[in-house]
């Protein structure tokens, strides 16, 4: 089932087994371009909604220190540059799940790194 092909690939992934797929560059290109055109719209939604909770947060610094686009900085405020991927490692990594999304806490998945 496709659970179960999700279930390996990740397994494979996490393995840091890499496979590599044909794809046609007309493809590519598409992809990119609608990547291009609609990333700018959804990052400004989405920064929007995200907040740090003061209350929560003991600014250890882990989500700035994890960052692996060095994009976020917490100093008072929460500060996201331009170059966020939007991984969710800083939101994920947080010891004490400060991280809100519409006001609300945001389910952390269990990562290592």
């Amino acid at each position: 089932s496709s659970s179960i092909q999700a279930q390996i690939m990740v397994l494979e992934f996490l393995e840091g087994k890499t496979k590599s797929y044909k794809t046609s560059r007309s493809r590519i290109f598409l992809a990119e371009t609608a990547y291009k055109m609609t990333f700018p719209f959804l990052r400004k939604f989405l920064m929007k909604s995200l907040k740090i909770d003061k209350d929560k947060c003991i600014k250890c610094k882990k989500c700035e220190n994890l960052c692996p686009s060095k994009s976020i900085h917490i100093s008072p405020e929460l500060k996201i540059s331009n170059d966020c991927t939007f991984c969710q490692r800083c939101i994920n990594i947080c010891p004490k799940n400060a991280f809100l999304y519409k006001g609300k806490a945001i389910d952390q998945y269990n990562i290592k790194i």
